[in-house]
C-alpha cells in the first residue's frame, strides 16, 4: 500500500468519524428537546392538575356553604305494649324476627 492510499484511506476513515460525531450531536440535541418538552409537558399537567383540584374544592365548599347547619333534638319514648288471647302476639322487630314465624333465617 502506497502512501497516497493510505492517506486516503485515513481521510476516509476521518470523515467516516466526524459523521457519526456529528450524528451522535444531533442525537444528543434531539434528545435534550424531548426531555425538555416532556418536562414542559409534565408541569403543564400538573398546574392544570392544580387548578382542577383547587377549584373543586372552592367549588364544594361554596355549595355546601349554601346550606344552614341545624341541631336536631331527639326524645325517646318507651312504650309497652300488653295482649290478650290465646294467639296474641306481639311482633317486636327489634328482636330480629321480622315476620314473626318459625322460618329457618330467624334461627341463630
Amino acid at each position: 500500500m502506497t502512501d497516497i492510499e493510505r492517506v486516503a484511506q485515513l481521510e476516509g476513515e476521518l470523515e467516516r468519524e466526524e459523521a457519526l460525531n456529528r450524528l451522535l450531536l444531533d442525537t444528543d440535541k434531539n434528545q435534550n428537546n424531548v426531555i425538555r418538552h416532556f418536562r414542559k409537558m409534565v408541569v403543564t399537567l400538573l398546574v392544570c392538575s392544580t387548578i382542577i383540584i383547587c377549584t373543586m374544592v372552592v367549588g364544594f365548599f361554596w355549595y355546601e356553604g349554601q346550606f344552614d347547619a341545624t341541631t336536631t333534638t331527639t326524645d325517646t319514648t318507651t312504650t309497652s305494649m300488653e295482649t290478650d288471647g290465646a294467639n296474641a302476639n306481639i311482633n317486636n322487630v327489634t328482636d330480629g324476627d321480622m315476620y314473626n314465624d318459625n322460618a329457618v333465617h330467624n334461627n341463630n
